[in-house]
């Protein structure tokens, strides 16, 4: 299930989407802070459930709405605000919820067992990662990923490393140059990497196991065949025999 977080306020925007990773780990999540790139979005990939504040600069959620129904017909609307008065029009949208402010995670997931319009929720895994010796990542079929840049493979690598924790861009970047440090450059360098990660992801079909947050990124590892999730789901006898270095060729790892 692809689902999208539109809200204006950062740091409630960061909020609710943690909240919305907690209640769903195996769906795709992406979050937006303006009206634009938030439809641009939907006209690329159609989401399944939006979660969208009422109150936005500049605009307003039914608004937003409205335009998303010409778009997608029967996605899933569930509007957020910290008032009542907007409920008789947004019912007129015939949308699928309406939630309060704060969140609470039961009226979350309330609302996600009844959607307005059903929603599959088949999970299957995407790519294939190894993790013990070198780092090494395939399509389902046994097909290598090819990475334009090292560093893009390298950023993967460290996330896939977090399972699932979220990653700011500057602990990347932290990570990716060591000592140097975060100046226009490198954060101009940093976002490249990304991109082009994304850009390889997106050719194999696998772009959703990675959920972007707003100036982080996380991995799903719910859509990943990964020998170092099995490996940590092992009991403790079978991980004191694995013999093999862990991600031996990125010195991060070796810590």
């Amino acid at each position: 299930m692809r689902i999208y977080l539109i809200d204006d306020e950062e740091i409630i925007l960061n909020g609710e989407l943690e909240l919305l990773r907690e209640c769903c780990p195996e769906d795709e999540i992406e979050v937006f802070q303006t009206e634009e790139k938030f439809l641009q979005r939907v006209i690329e990939r159609p989401c399944d459930v939006a979660f969208m504040d009422i109150n936005l600069a500049g605009t307003d959620g039914i608004h937003v709405g409205k335009r998303l129904k010409e778009i997608v017909p029967n996605v899933n609307i569930i509007f957020l605000t910290a008032y009542d008065n907007y409920y008789r029009e947004a019912m007129g949208l015939r949308v699928s919820g309406y939630l309060l402010k704060p969140l609470s995670k039961a009226d979350v997931l309330s609302e996600l067992d009844n959607l307005r319009y059903a929603v599959s929720r088949e999970i299957k895994k995407r790519i294939q990662v190894t993790c013990f010796g070198n780092f090494d990542v395939k399509k389902m079929d046994g097909t290598p990923v090819r990475f334009e840049r090292s560093k893009s493979k390298e950023a993967f690598a460290y996330l896939i490393h977090l399972n699932g924790s979220s990653c700011t861009i500057r602990e990347l970047a932290a990570v990716l140059f060591e000592d140097e440090p975060f100046d226009r450059k490198n954060q101009m360098y940093i976002q490249k990497i990304v991109s082009s990660l994304m850009k390889n992801l997106r050719e194999i079909g696998a772009e959703r196991v990675i959920e972007k947050g707003f100036n982080s990124l996380a991995v799903n590892p719910a859509l990943i065949e990964c020998d170092y999730y099995q490996f940590l789901e092992e009991d403790s006898e079978r991980r004191f025999s694995r013999p093999d270095i862990y991600m031996e060729q990125y010195s991060w790892a070796l810590y």
